[in-house]
This record gives C-alpha cells, structure tokens and sequence, in this order.
C-alpha cells in the first residue's frame, strides 16, 4: 500500500517520492542467507519513505515491527494507520504505534534540488495505490532465502527481471502457504481524511 504523488512535481519514479502505508512479502520464510536472524516475511512489516532523483541511489526511511513468534501479518484483517503532518509521518497498526518519521526537521529529506522547500518532495498531493508485487528491485533484498532457495536475481543485474522470470519454477512455489492456499491481498475497508 503506497501514497504516490498525483503529478511527478520532482521527477519521474521516486524523484517526488512515494509513502509505504504497509508493506509484508507474502513469503513464508524469506530470510536473509547469512544471518537468519534478519526476517523479511509474513512476520515483517514496515513503513516509511522512498524518494530519490538517482533511480539507483533511492533513499528509504522505513519504521519496522516484527511478530517473530506471533501471527503472520498475512493471517488476519488488520487496520493500517498514516498520520500526515507538517512534522512528518506516523505509523501504526491496530491502533499500535509503530514509529515516526520527522525527517522534515532532521533534515533527511532534503536535498540540493529541494533546498529551498523543507517537506519536499513530501509537499505536494498524493494518491492510494493498492496492489501485489512480485520479483522487483527494492522489495526483496539482495542475499535472501525463500524456504532455503536462493532468491534467483540480482538487483543490480544487467535483466532482473528476465532473470526472475526464467527462475519462476524455483519462486513459484514459495507462493504458496503452508496449507497450500496461494498467497493474497484481501481489503476490506480504505478510509482517507484530510483536515
């Protein structure tokens, strides 16, 4: 789930940002390959900020909560929440805080093309996007293991995606849930204000 920018005031892709209103992989066991303790599955959320003129210097601020033992994030209807204010960003989820972003005043948002305006490119009008992602660059680390398969592309390859593509045979089945149901991304309500 994303806030996108209604026009690309700054540029083009995340050159005038994009909002992560929740983001979990619908994997089931997506660890990183050397330190197992870095969980990158159903049991991961996070929240945050991408923006960034130089497509392969994308800046990312995220807000992370873990349910290493509890339930998967992708087991039950929760309720996702964005605060929008001139300081920043909160997040929570089912009424739970799951962090700030103030970057505005840090300072982290800022750069030289932007210099001039504190809350760019974070100060212009937005829409919801809602959807299902496969492969990508920037959702699924480099180094990371889908039930001890290697993920089979790198995102700095010449054809990530070709890659990903002609590996669908090893990705595929980790689609599937351990009950053997296929992986989805039910909604049940979306509620906007502005004030």
């Amino acid at each position: 789930m994303w806030l996108e920018p209604r026009y690309s005031t700054y540029g083009m892709h995340y050159a005038s940002g994009r909002v992560l209103l929740g983001l979990t992989r619908g994997n089931e066991n997506l660890v990183n390959a050397t330190d197992i303790s870095k969980i990158y599955d159903t049991r991961r959320l996070d929240f945050g900020v991408r923006f960034g003129a130089n497509i392969l210097k994308i800046q990312e601020i995220l807000v992370t909560k873990v349910n290493e033992f509890g339930p998967r994030w992708t087991q039950d209807f929760h309720v996702y929440t964005t605060i929008w204010t001139s300081d920043g960003f909160t997040f929570l989820v089912d009424d739970e805080e799951v962090g700030r972003i103030n970057a505005y005043e840090e300072g982290q948002m800022s750069s030289s093309t932007h210099a001039d305006r504190k809350a760019a490119p974070f100060d212009q009008e937005f829409f919801v996007t809602l959807g299902v992602g496969v492969g990508g660059i920037r959702t699924f680390p480099d180094g990371t293991l889908s039930s001890g398969l290697e993920k089979p592309w790198k995102n700095v390859d010449a054809k990530p995606m070709l890659n990903f593509w002609n590996s669908r045979k090893q990705w595929q089945p980790t689609w599937r849930r351990n009950n053997g149901s296929m992986t989805a991304f039910v909604i049940d309500y979306i509620k906007v204000w502005s004030l």
